[in-house]
């Protein structure tokens, strides 16, 4: 897809406006605005304003203090995927097996995983 001249110059408008806000001026919200400004457009996903707010209190909680763990919905949701990914590679090598002890042992390292999956949470 090329760009015509009105379309780089509306782009190249779009991200100064952006790039511009400043302190309460400026919101996550905002990059949907540039992103609308794309080609294809964009639509974004369904909210809910409690968790919305919710997410920015911890973002910028860990703005404000280094040693405030943030890790943003999409990371934990991917987080999560390894691990589930990580349970059904144990599950896997297990199922045919003798169980005398192998499934304890897998049970024990399932248990491990979401153990340490929710230490931070």
């Amino acid at each position: 897809m090329e760009l015509q001249d009105s379309d780089a110059v509306r782009l190249a408008n779009a991200i100064r406006r952006h790039r511009d806000q400043r302190g309460d001026d400026r919101c996550w919200l905002d990059d949907e605005e540039l992103y609308r400004e794309l080609p294809e457009g964009y639509q974004p996903p369904q909210r809910d304003s409690c968790v919305e707010l919710e997410m920015c209190r911890k973002y910028i909680a860990s703005r404000h203090n280094k040693n405030t763990i943030y890790v943003s919905p999409q990371r934990r949701i991917e987080e999560l995927e390894r691990t589930i990914n990580s349970i059904k590679q144990i599950v896997e090598e297990v199922k045919d097996w003798d169980p005398s002890g192998v499934y304890t042992s897998a049970v024990v390292r399932i248990r491990n995983l979401i153990t340490n999956e929710t230490k931070h949470y």
